[in-house]
């Protein structure tokens, strides 16, 4: 989908992605105020540079014409060359919207391709696909098919969650394999939210994640807020020179799970709980550490929000301390402990061996992602 500023003519390219993109939600969402030709409305708190892209220095510049009639050809073009991704919803409510003269959508308005004329495309940058190697049309296609099917496949794999009080079930072929969510140190806002198709009602859990943490402190990397608690669940992994440690919070109680691993690399953490007795304990790449406990009868309360990536204050939003900086992936919940084996097996990198959660499943439970969230491709198993 493209879009028309015209200042001389600057063009927007949209692309179809899963993900809403939170800086356009106004402006969408006000799109019915101005659904006929004449009609006007002021929005204040828009913010106009966060919705155009990320990187404005490259672009395609020629001379071209009007689109609509008399078409004079005295329009300077200005064509970013880095995409614009919205959610299917959101371009659904662009292109349904607004309407034309004849009380038509504005759907397929588009100008066929017209003949060059012997202009010529000026571009502010050389692209290239790789060091020392020079973009080739066909080379474009083929990533640009692969990025589609890849937008396609997460698109329907994110809306089911998991299933509660049955067995965990496998990574399917048709999931994508893998999703790997990058949380970078420039986008200490960036989180993911979770919406989850079963309530949080535990009264025992298993959670695993991989995480791989690019700078010391303390990284929050899930967090469940429900009305009564701002820590109704969170866990946080505390790496610095002197202390390396587990944090978990359960009802607002806290305890502290040290031990002493240290890695650079990916690194594969689970905890379990369980209400009976209270007893947490901690695994690192399938070795299990001290047992500590807390909120022994206790029942963890659903209807609440559940992300990644950042501490969820109830009272006041989302927290940028102890943000999370690094990559994160397999993240699974499960409303029971797992087995010492089935704790294990998640260091496994085959793809159909690996059980994810019941509760949250990595890959399958649905992910809106805030704030300059990114998808990676380095896979730990890479």
């Amino acid at each position: 989908m493209i879009l028309h500023l015209k200042f001389d003519t600057a063009v927007l390219y949209f692309q179809d992605g899963h993900f809403e993109n939170t800086y356009y939600s106004d402006f969408i969402s006000n799109l019915d105020k101005i659904k006929y030709a004449g009609q006007s409305m002021n929005i204040s708190s828009i913010d106009v540079r966060s919705m155009l892209p990320e990187n404005m220095n490259h672009f395609f510049r020629y001379q071209g014409s009007l689109t609509t009639p008399p078409c004079y050809e005295s329009i300077l073009w200005t064509v970013f060359d880095t995409p614009i991704t919205l959610s299917h919803n959101q371009i659904r409510k662009l292109e349904s919207t607004l309407m034309d003269m004849d009380n038509k959508t504005l759907w397929n308005d588009y100008r066929m391709a017209q003949p060059l004329n012997d202009r010529v495309v000026e571009s502010s940058f050389l692209p290239r696909l790789g060091k020392g190697t020079f973009c080739r049309q066909d080379e474009i296609e083929s990533r640009l098919l692969k990025i589609e099917g890849l937008i396609t496949s997460l698109g329907k794999l994110m809306h089911s969650g998991g299933q509660r009080n049955v067995k965990p079930y496998k990574y399917e072929p048709s999931v994508l394999f893998p999703l790997v969510l990058n949380f970078q140190e420039k986008h200490l806002g960036s989180y993911a939210l979770a919406r989850l198709s079963h309530p949080m009602d535990l009264d025992s859990f298993t959670v695993c994640m991989h995480v791989l943490a690019q700078v010391d402190g303390t990284h929050t990397v899930m967090s469940y807020a429900s009305n009564g608690n701002d820590n109704e669940l969170m866990i946080s992994i505390v790496e610095d020179r002197n202390v390396r440690e587990v944090g978990v919070w359960i009802g607002n109680e806290f305890v502290n799970l040290p031990h002493n691993f240290r890695s650079h690399d990916w690194a594969n953490y689970c905890i379990t709980w369980s209400s009976h007795t209270g007893g947490a304990e901690l695994w690192i790449n399938g070795m299990v550490g001290e047992q500590r406990y807390l909120k022994s009868g206790y029942t963890i309360s659903p209807g609440g929000v559940f992300i990644l990536g950042k501490d969820r204050d109830g009272l006041l939003g989302i927290s940028n301390s102890d943000a999370f900086v690094g990559k994160m992936t397999d993240v699974n919940v499960w409303d029971y402990v797992l087995t010492t084996a089935d704790i294990r097996d998640q260091m496994s990198c085959e793809r159909n061996s690996t059980m994810v959660g019941n509760v949250f499943s990595w890959g399958t439970t649905e992910l809106s992602l805030y704030g300059g969230v990114k998808l990676d491709t380095q896979y730990r198993c890479n």
